[in-house]
C-alpha cells in the first residue's frame, strides 16, 4: 500500500508540471505522465492488478493535478482529456503484459518497450479526435500521436535503464552533451533539424553498451531533444498559416522516434550476436570441462601472434589415469581432471597458457620463460599435488604427473610440430623412468 501511495503522489507531481506547463495549450498533453504511470504500475502490478483499479488510479492523480493548475479548460474537458491519459496508460500497462509472456527471446524487449508506446499513443490519438471536433482533425490527429509516441518511447527507456547510470563513463555523459547542444543550435536550421550527430552517437552506445545502459542513454537524449528540440520550429498551433511549421515539428518527432527504435533493434541484435559469438568461442577454443583452452585454441594463439619467442612448453600427464576411470567410474575420473586444473592454474604464471590437450594430457606454454624457472614450475606442480590429493568421501587418491619440458628460442608454425613432438618425447621418457617426475630437452632451434 505504501508503494501505490508514493507511485500517486509521485504521478501527482509530474502531473502538475506537465499540465502546468502546457495549460495553455487545449490539448495540454502530459508528455511524460502516460509512460512514467504505465511503467509505475507495471512493477507494481502484484499490489495493483485489475484492470478498473488501473484505469481509475491514473485518472485520479492525473485529474487532481488539472484541477490544481490548469484555470483554462472547462471540468469537462479536463475529465475527457485525463480520461483519456487514463485510458493510455491501461493500454500500455496490458500490452506490455501481454509481450512480456512471449516465449519467443528474439527482440522481446524492444517489443516490450515500443510496441506498447506506439498502441498506446495511437489509440489516445483516436479517442481525442473523435472526442473533440476540431478544425484541422488530421493534424490534431498528427501532432497528439507523434508527441506522445516519441515521449512515450524516450520516458519507458529511461525508466527501464535508470538504474545503470554509474556504469556509464564520464566521457560519455560529455559526448552525449556535445550532441544535445549541436543538434539545439543547427535545429533553428530549416535543412537540418533532422541532424545526423544523434544517430551516429546512437550507432556507437548500441555497439558499446547491453540493453539497458543503452536504453538509459538514448532515451535520455530523444526524451531532451522531444522537448527542446522542437521549441525553435514553434508556431502557432492550428493556425493554416502555420500548418507547414506544425508539419516540420510532426516529422522532426517522428524522426526522433524512428531513430530510437532503429537502434533499439540494432542494439538487442548486436547483443544477441555478440553471445552467439562467445558462446562459439567457449564451445571452439574452451575445455568444457575444466574451463581451460583445448588443443585447437593453442594453434589459433600461434597463428594469431605469428611467433613466440625464449619460452617453455611443459606437457603433463596423469600417472595411471586409466585405473581411476576403471577402479571409481568416469565421473570420478572426470572430477580428479577438474581438481588437477585447478593446481595448474594455481601454480602456473598469470600470463601463461594453459590447455587440455586431451584425454588426461594438459599443455603449459610459457612465453618469455627461462629454463630454470621452468623446472621450477614443475617441481611446485608435484608438490601440488602431492600436497593436494583428491578426496572423494573417506578415500584419498593420491594423483600424479608425469611431464614432458622443453624449451625454445623461436615458436611458430614453421616448427610447431617438430616442438610437440620433442616434448612429447620427453613426457614418454619420464612415463618409462617410473612417472610422478619430468623430463628435459633444451633447446629446440628455429627453422630457418
Amino acid at each position: 500500500m505504501k508503494n501505490l501511495v508514493l507511485l500517486w503522489l509521485a504521478i501527482f507531481a509530474v502531473s502538475l508540471v506537465s499540465i502546468g506547463y502546457t495549460y495553455e495549450l487545449f490539448i495540454s498533453p502530459v508528455w511524460v505522465v502516460n509512460p512514467f504511470a504505465a511503467y509505475g504500475l507495471i512493477l507494481l502490478r502484484k499490489h495493483l492488478s485489475h484492470d478498473l483499479l488501473i484505469v481509475v488510479f491514473g485518472f485520479s492523480a492525473i485529474f487532481v493535478a488539472a484541477l490544481v493548475v490548469d484555470h483554462v479548460k472547462s471540468i469537462e474537458d479536463k475529465f475527457l482529456l485525463c480520461a483519456i491519459s487514463a485510458l493510455q496508460i491501461w493500454v500500455f500497462v496490458k500490452i506490455y503484459l501481454a509481450l512480456s509472456h512471449l516465449k519467443t527471446n528474439r527482440f522481446k524487449h524492444t517489443m516490450m518497450l515500443t510496441v506498447p508506446s506506439i498502441v498506446s499513443a495511437f489509440a489516445g490519438s483516436l479517442i481525442f479526435v473523435a472526442c473533440f471536433q476540431m478544425d484541422n482533425q488530421y493534424f490534431a490527429f498528427v501532432d497528439y500521436f507523434l508527441e506522445q509516441f516519441a515521449t512515450s518511447l524516450a520516458v519507458v527507456c529511461l525508466l527501464f535503464g535508470f538504474n545503470q547510470w554509474a556504469n556509464v563513463p564520464l566521457l560519455d555523459y560529455v559526448y552525449l552533451v556535445v550532441a544535445l547542444l549541436i543538434q539545439y543550435v543547427i535545429s533553428n536550421d530549416q535543412i537540418f533539424y533532422a541532424c545526423m550527430v544523434l544517430p551516429l552517437l546512437m550507432c556507437y552506445y548500441a555497439v558499446k553498451y547491453k540493453l539497458k545502459t543503452f536504453c538509459l542513454l538514448i532515451g535520455l537524449m530523444t526524451l531532451i531533444c522531444g522537448w527542446y528540440g522542437a521549441m525553435p520550429l514553434a508556431g502557432e498551433y492550428w493556425s493554416d498559416a502555420q500548418v507547414h511549421m506544425l508539419s516540420r515539428i510532426s516529422s522532426y518527432r517522428l524522426a526522433l522516434g524512428i531513430y530510437l527504435i532503429i537502434f533499439l533493434f540494432i542494439c538487442e541484435l548486436y547483443a544477441r550476436n555478440r553471445r552467439l559469438y562467445l558462446a562459439l568461442q567457449r564451445v571452439s577454443f574452451c575445455d568444457e570441462l575444466t574451463g581451460l583452452k583445448n588443443r585447437h585454441a593453442s594453434k589459433e594463439q600461434m597463428v594469431a601472434q605469428e611467433s613466440l619467442e625464449n619460452g617453455c612448453i611443459i606437457l603433463l600427464d596423469v600417472d595411471n589415469f586409466k585405473k581411476i576411470n576403471d577402479q571409481y567410474g568416469h565421473q570420478v575420473g572426470d572430477a580428479v581432471l577438474v581438481h588437477l586444473a585447478k593446481i595448474l592454474k594455481k601454480c602456473s604464471p598469470y600470463n601463461s597458457f594453459i590447455s587440455r590437450w586431451g584425454g588426461e594430457e594438459f599443455l603449459i606454454l610459457l612465453e618469455d620463460y627461462d629454463l630454470d624457472k621452468a623446472q621450477d614450475l614443475c617441481e611446485s606442480i608435484l608438490n601440488a599435488c602431492e600436497k593436494n590429493p583428491y578426496k572423494l568421501d573417506r578415500t584419498r587418491l593420491e594423483v600424479t604427473f608425469s611431464m614432458g619440458l622443453t624449451t625454445f628460442k623461436q615458436l611458430d608454425l614453421s616448427n610447431y610440430s617438430s616442438t610437440l613432438q620433442q616434448v612429447d618425447a620427453c613426457l614418454y621418457q619420464a612415463k618409462t623412468q617410473g612417472k610422478n617426475q619430468f623430463v628435459t630437452h633444451k633447446i629446440i632451434p628455429a627453422v630457418l
